[in-house]
């Protein structure tokens, strides 16, 4: 079989064209400047107060790497257009390079990307408030800040979806811009501090299934319908979107509000890092996890399908021997409480996913990887205080990787 497919011209049916001749007949269409001062300007119409970082902005030192990719010219084109004037780059990281020679992987998820900025910082003794990082094709947005010993603090994406929810919500209260119908939007395996935040500001808040396309979907929904008014979305993964101006992540607008908020902060006295705090003192300490199982052989497509339709079969009462309160299984659609075998719909489309809610507030989530033969698991726990948090982590996280090996 491999001998066949090494045999096989992929190309043998693709038409092929003259790029002049296209370009003359207007097959090809050159995007020129005016898309890129279309794109700009609607990231800067995301701005929640936009004379924030004019008035502010220059008291902020600022660090960012693009990690060797697209966002080397926008991201400091719009942070400088919205009145930042202290922003270093790390020249080293600054040329686009697909073979990215600085970093194991580009992936700003790992604090290892943030190595060289934060090597710069020490080495040049700058008083920096904010590192912020994009992968390469610039729709996700990685997140250091400094805690309250000068430590470095490499933000997760439910922490940075935090922030910037919070900085929004009171923000545009602030501005009187907070429509009534305001929705901000989630993934499903993203962390309930989130939700805390919106409806102790009481904002709608919805879950969608992991994807962005969910999150777009939605947008167009209440676009079309004007059912509600989106305000934000994001996925724990650290893809983040703030308007209704593209259906995808966004990390330039991303990167824009997280500055925007850490000018706002540094202008009052405050930190990330300390309003960070504050929501954990105010709705509990959230910690979360990610377990990975690879999934080998020559069918491993099959085995997951296996492993997904056994533990349907054999309902779990308890995960770590805490009891589960209930299961969403979302492949039938049904959420079901143990206790009494009650059923409501789940709302949500069709998809191979089961979600255990335990009685402790944990939120245990199984679904097999839709691009690689793995099983990812999510665990999503909360309590007063973090090291309890940590524990209750660690705990679901042992319990589950024992339950899951294949």
């Amino acid at each position: 079989m491999s001998d066949a497919v090494a045999a096989t011209d992929i190309f043998e049916d693709v038409r092929l064209a003259d790029f002049d001749k296209a370009v003359s007949d207007g097959t090809i269409i050159i995007i020129g400047r005016e898309t890129d001062e279309a794109f700009l300007q609607a990231v800067l119409n995301c701005r929640i107060c936009p004379t924030v970082t004019e008035d502010y902005g220059n008291s902020l030192n600022i660090v960012y790497t693009p990690l060797h990719g697209t966002g080397y010219r926008l991201i400091p084109e719009v942070l400088q257009r919205a009145g930042i004037t202290n922003l270093r780059t790390v020249d080293a990281q600054m040329t686009p390079d697909g073979s990215f020679p600085t970093v194991a992987s580009p992936n700003p998820e790992n604090k290892e990307c943030f190595t060289l900025a934060i090597d710069m910082v020490k080495n040049q003794s700058i008083d920096c408030g904010l590192i912020i990082g994009t992968d390469p094709d610039g729709d996700r947005l990685g997140v250091v800040i400094r805690d309250n010993d000068g430590g470095f603090l490499t933000l997760d994406g439910n922490q940075i979806g935090a922030l910037l929810i919070d900085y929004i919500i009171k923000g545009r209260k602030q501005q009187n811009t907070l429509p009534e119908n305001a929705c901000a939007i989630k993934s499903i395996v993203s962390a309930g501090l989130f939700d805390a935040i919106c409806e102790e500001a009481g904002v709608r808040h919805i879950d969608v299934l992991t994807g962005f396309k969910y999150i777009g979907e939605k947008i167009k929904e209440f676009e079309s319908d004007g059912s509600a008014t989106f305000i934000f979305g994001y996925e724990e993964s650290q893809g983040f979107l703030s308007g209704g101006y593209v259906r995808d992540k966004d990390a330039i607008a991303a990167a824009l509000l997280i500055t925007e908020a850490a000018s706002f902060y540094k202008g009052i006295g405050k930190t990330l890092y300390g309003v960070l705090q504050e929501l954990y003192n105010k709705h509990g300490f959230f910690k979360e996890a990610v377990i990975n199982t690879i999934v080998k052989g020559i069918d491993p497509m099959s085995v997951m399908a296996g492993k997904m339709s056994s533990l349907r079969n054999n309902l779990l009462n308890n995960i770590g021997g805490t009891e589960v309160v209930a299961l969403r299984d979302y492949k039938s659609g049904v959420r079901k409480v143990i206790k009494d075998g009650n059923t409501t719909p789940t709302g949500l489309p069709e998809s191979d996913m089961l979600y255990y809610e335990l009685a402790d507030r944990t939120a245990v989530i199984i679904r097999p990887s839709g691009t690689e033969p793995k099983i990812k698991v999510y665990i999503l726990a909360v309590a007063s205080i973090e090291a309890e948090a940590k524990q209750l982590t660690e705990k679901y996280r042992s319990a589950m990787s024992e339950l899951i090996s294949i």
